[in-house]
């Protein structure tokens, strides 16, 4: 008789918290933790002692590689860091591997990496990139937002905040506009013998000061009507029931001009003298104050560019804000204005 019977043995269970990233491991690998703690689960020690570059490439892979998870362990711990980007990442642009040893400590985010891969294809900027000793996500992001012509050593390298980098190229294109490529390409000529980024935007600042003082001529379209006087200003106010009769002294002394568009929908709108622009458009409405959307806003801004006429930030804005990249503070700058601040957006 079969008195007791044991009772068949129980498959061995994984410890649930060996999948979960460490608390040095969220500190090291950020976003991608939880992904590199499927390849090494806890105590994580293949990934923990690499060094940063491998840890980098380990995280540009887990970002962009959709490769079996021990064929994706076994090649980062073993293979030679250019044989894992051919073998996962299709190759990468010469100097992208070896610069992911100057990242830091800590993880970057997925699209940082692929910013970072994106601008080593670009010539200028991979050789700002291989000739800058630490490399940041804010200067990566500071060097995707300069125009390719200012994506050189000589200027890139005295950028490191995004704001800095994109008031320059706000200037640079400016002068483009208004001034011609001529004029541009002497602006940057002075900007690269700049010895550092305090001179850089001094020198910006000064190129963007008014060369001019002439009054520039009314713009003319088909759609547009200019209210040249009392009368028509007091009946548009009517019509649209806004405030326009607050712009009467501006428009009498020709530092305003004050239009109605045709739409639809139909709109008022105000131009004000720019020392550097001629004339920028400072304000659009509809009735009764409404917010114009983005197909009337886009169909205005073309019609009024297609004049000569700004659209953005004023010549003075963009100005002062180089003055305080260099260094010299301006309270009165207004740091919400942008291209779009004028429709009240």
């Amino acid at each position: 008789m079969l008195l007791f019977s044991r009772p068949a043995p129980k498959a061995p269970v994984a410890d649930p918290r060996l999948a979960e990233p460490t608390p040095t491991l969220r500190l090291l690998a950020g976003e991608h933790a939880a992904r590199v703690a499927r390849l090494w689960p806890a105590p994580h020690g293949p990934y923990l002692e690499m060094p940063a570059q491998r840890r980098h490439l380990t995280h540009v892979v887990l970002a962009t590689s959709a490769a079996p998870p021990d064929a994706l362990a076994s090649a980062l711990v073993g293979a030679r860091a250019d044989a894992v980007a051919r073998q996962f990442l299709g190759g990468t642009p010469v100097g992208f591997v070896k610069a992911l040893g100057r990242l830091g400590e800590l993880a970057w985010s997925s699209g940082d990496y692929l910013l970072l891969l994106s601008l080593f294809v670009d010539e200028d900027a991979a050789a700002v990139l291989r000739q800058t000793p630490l490399l940041t996500p804010e200067a990566t992001i500071s060097l995707a937002t300069l125009s390719p012509p200012l994506r050189v050593v000589a200027v890139a390298r005295h950028i490191g905040a995004p704001a800095h980098a994109a008031i320059l190229d706000e200037a640079y294109r400016a002068i483009v506009a208004v001034r011609g490529a001529d004029a541009a390409a002497t602006a940057h000529a002075r900007w690269s013998r700049a010895a550092d980024g305090k001179r850089l935007f001094e020198m910006a600042a000064a190129d963007m000061a008014p060369v001019r003082f002439d009054l520039a001529p009314f713009p003319v379209h088909d759609d547009m009507r200019r209210l040249g006087g009392v009368t028509a200003l007091d009946d548009a106010g009517r019509r649209f029931r806004n405030c326009l009769a607050t712009y009467r002294d501006s428009a009498a002394d020709g530092s305003v001009a004050l239009y109605e568009w045709a739409g639809p929908p139909p709109a008022a709108f105000a131009l004000r003298r720019d020392g550097f622009f001629g004339w920028r458009r400072e304000e659009a409405r509809g009735v009764a104050n409404a917010p114009l959307d983005g197909d009337a806003r886009a169909r205005l801004t073309t019609a009024l560019e297609g004049l000569g006429v700004r659209v953005g930030m004023a010549g003075r804005t963009v100005a002062e804000r180089l003055k305080r990249a260099a260094g010299v503070d301006h309270s009165w700058i207004d740091d919400h204005e942008t291209a779009t601040s004028a429709f009240d957006l």
